[in-house]
């Protein structure tokens, strides 16, 4: 009985899938026909600072995590279309974003 042949999987950590162009992305839609891709968004480790640009990240974060679409501009096309593909699951963990005490660590 000839053994049933299974595409190969890849796994793949990075930023955050259709954010914006990267060569990772791009080197991943041409294995796409070929593998089946989990592909996890990269959690940040930067303690956040209270400035205009973390709070619109942390918007755009949190509107992704409850399945909203918030793209950055030129990336809204990009990042609904790959997500369509059959071979293609993005994964989005959530995370806390401060390190440096005790609780936040535990937590």
């Amino acid at each position: 009985m000839a053994a049933e042949h299974r595409p190969s999987s890849l796994l793949v950590f990075s930023d955050d899938w259709g954010r914006h162009p990267s060569s990772c992305q791009h080197l991943i839609r041409q294995l796409l026909p070929r593998y089946k891709v989990l592909w996890v968004n990269t959690i940040g480790t930067r303690t956040p600072k209270p400035d205009l640009a973390t709070f619109r990240r942390a918007a755009e974060k949190i509107g992704l995590w409850a399945g909203r679409h918030q793209g950055t501009p030129g990336a809204g096309t990009d990042e609904e279309q790959p997500r369509s593909h059959p071979n293609l699951q993005v994964a989005r963990p959530r995370m806390w974003p401060w390190f440096t005490r005790g609780f936040d660590r535990r937590l």
